[in-house]
């Protein structure tokens, strides 16, 4: 499995994905979803992928209103280099709020991990989406963690 936290469960684990485009050569939306909220061991198999260039967003739905605390990404992407990605969050997926605006050069395999002080409260949708990117839009994993 992915861990990298030892304490709190992933409650990403028990979110409906959403998403701009699934590139289906990756597999169903069900398997892509699976492998990137570690919903099964995936240590050599499904990721998510658009099978398109950005702008792309995923969104996760979690099963109720949360607080949350770190917010764990693992990078696929080819070629490697700048990318800009932008986290909102909120209880409604109508009025979301970016609460982080990484832009920074990147590579495939590399994890991103994001703790949040103050923690970010009441959340049920978080967006992950991908403003600039040099090749498809790809993730290996997003993992949630509540406090």
């Amino acid at each position: 499995m992915f861990f990298i936290k030892t304490q709190g469960y992933p409650i990403s684990r028990c979110a409906t994905l959403n998403a701009s485009s699934f590139y289906l050569p990756a597999g169903t939306p069900t398997q892509q979803a699976d492998g990137l909220l570690d919903r099964l061991n995936t240590s050599g198999g499904t990721y998510f992928n658009t099978g398109a260039l950005a702008p792309q967003w995923i969104q996760l739905e979690l099963p109720g209103l949360f607080n949350i605390l770190t917010i764990t990404l693992k990078v696929a992407q080819s070629p490697n280099g700048l990318t800009r990605h932008q986290i909102s969050v909120g209880s409604i997926s109508s009025s979301l709020q970016i609460v982080t605006d990484l832009n920074s050069s990147t590579t495939s395999g590399q994890i991103l991990n994001l703790t949040y002080n103050p923690i970010l409260t009441n959340v049920r949708f978080i967006r992950l989406t991908t403003i600039t990117s040099p090749s498809w839009v790809a993730w290996q994993k997003f993992i949630v963690y509540n406090c």
